[in-house]
């Protein structure tokens, strides 16, 4: 009875005890898998955490807010700082560069504009802006006052400024302008008309009274030609931005052929005909982006009386429709009010709606943009700055085999 029962005490050790120790052995990797998975929501949450930081940052600094900007540069660089190396090292290995890119941050790396293709159809930043304008004409001036407004008015931008003639072929204009948060600039310059070509000369100055951006330019008509060539200095930097653009008349099409460098050196180019055909415009065009690619644009305008109507699509390379425009002009009495309406491909739009009255020798105009922006793409859950920001990320090097090298070292 003994002997038996030691045989069956074996037997339960033998078999029970194994299935025993691996349901805790399982148990306890449950445990470790869920802390796992709890370790990488906790990644996902920081990331996303300073991804916000970074579209504030984005739209500060589009918004002209250096105050705001600045301190949310602050705040992302030092939540970023207060990661564990290891989390860095993680997102560095998804989004090689991350590193180098939140660490050397600034507001010259924000990319205001982003192609449509990359931005997000189901999310977007809803805005209105409001711009005010009064022109008054005299015997020899036109004095101008133009103030632009957010939605409830709680931030604004004035400028005042004169356009004086001061002798035959000869004008003298000044003005300042005043930034929401109270800094002020100051403009004058002077143009001259001689012959057929008209040439501009004029500079900014901040409020130390430093000459901050000077600009210069002719324009000069030759037979059925006119060409235009104008420069736009950063005199602190030294970087400029360069417009050279010839337009030919003959019978009724007029062609035109333009070009910008930007301050940075970048080309862009556009070229086509706008043609008359009674009642109605019809426009051809072709704009080349300074990587290569390629955009053809065509429109109509058509008039009706007192009223215009116009309709324009804009195709790439591949023919694929990537923004319309849709708009009309009617006059009644003094007044005339124009609308526009322009949709991208990616689900984004904006409204422009002007009015503009004449009273006398004074000109009142009001326009009012509203519109949906698109916020930038992000490369995965581990992509802090996504393409809102113009640095790149390294491309990923040694394929599979770097990164398992990578992990094994950690």
């Amino acid at each position: 009875m003994k002997r038996k029962w030691i045989i069956t005490a074996t037997v339960i050790t033998t078999l029970i005890m194994p299935v025993a120790i691996f349901a805790q052995a399982q148990q306890q990797g449950n445990r470790g898998a869920q802390a796992l998975q709890e370790r990488i929501q906790e990644i996902k949450q920081q990331v996303q955490q300073i991804r916000q930081l970074g579209q504030q940052f984005r739209e500060a600094v589009i918004n002209k807010d250096s105050a705001k900007a600045e301190e949310l540069l602050k705040q992302i660089k030092s939540t970023y700082a207060a990661l564990p190396d290891k989390v860095k090292d993680r997102i560095d290995e998804k989004c090689p560069g991350t590193r180098e890119r939140i660490e050397n941050l600034s507001p010259e790396d924000v990319a205001e504009k982003i192609e449509d293709s990359n931005i997000q159809n189901s999310t977007g930043i809803t805005g209105t802006a409001n711009t005010t304008t009064t022109a008054t004409t005299s015997a020899q001036a036109v004095n101008t006052t133009t103030t632009v407004s957010n939605a409830d008015g709680s931030k604004s931008a004035t400028h005042e400024g004169t356009v004086t003639k001061t002798g035959t072929g000869l004008w003298e204009n000044s003005g300042t302008t005043t930034g929401p948060g109270g800094k002020t600039w100051t403009n004058d310059g002077t143009t001259t008309r001689t012959g057929n070509t008209v040439t501009h000369e004029g500079e900014v100055k901040n409020s130390d009274g430093e000459v901050v951006k000077t600009r210069e330019g002719t324009l000069t008509k030759d037979g059925s030609t006119v060409t235009r060539d104008a420069t736009v200095t950063n005199t602190k930097t030294g970087n400029s931005r360069d417009i050279d653009a010839t337009y030919t008349k003959e019978g009724n099409t007029l062609e035109y052929d333009k070009t910008v460098t930007t301050k940075d050196g970048k080309t862009i180019t556009s070229e086509g005909t706008v043609t008359k055909d009674g009642n109605t415009w019809t426009k051809n065009g072709t704009t080349t982006g300074s990587g290569g690619k390629t955009f053809d644009t065509n429109g109509t305008l058509t008039k009706d009386g007192t009223t215009f109507t116009g309709h324009s699509e804009t195709t790439n390379s591949s023919g694929e429709v990537v923004r319309t425009k849709e708009g009309t002009s009617t006059k009644e009495g003094s007044t005339r009010t124009t609308d526009v309406d322009t949709k991208w491909k990616s689900g984004a739009e904006r409204d422009r709606t002007t009015t503009a009255t004449r009273d006398g020798n004074t000109v009142n105009r009001d326009t009012t943009v509203s519109g949906k922006r698109g916020t930038p793409k992000y490369n995965g859950d581990m992509d802090i700055l996504g393409n809102g920001f113009k640095s790149k990320p390294a491309k990923k090097t040694g394929g599979a085999a770097a990164g398992a090298g990578a992990r094994k070292a950690r």
